[in-house]
């Protein structure tokens, strides 16, 4: 499998997205799930009592 470009990783459309419940926080779409849901358990974990999902 061939490794993405910046410009082709920035033109994702679809993809994963996180979002925080407590704080309103949207984030832009990653290309893997994975991606984004470590990126919403580091704002939880960074943000004590904050509560994300992740939506596919």
């Amino acid at each position: 499998m061939r490794k993405l470009t910046v410009e082709e990783q920035l033109s994702v459309l679809g993809g994963a997205r996180w979002a925080c419940k407590t704080c309103g926080y949207l984030s832009n779409d990653h290309i893997f799930y994975s991606t984004a849901s470590d990126m919403a358990y580091a704002h939880k974990k960074k943000y004590k009592g904050h509560e994300t999902v992740v939506r596919a």
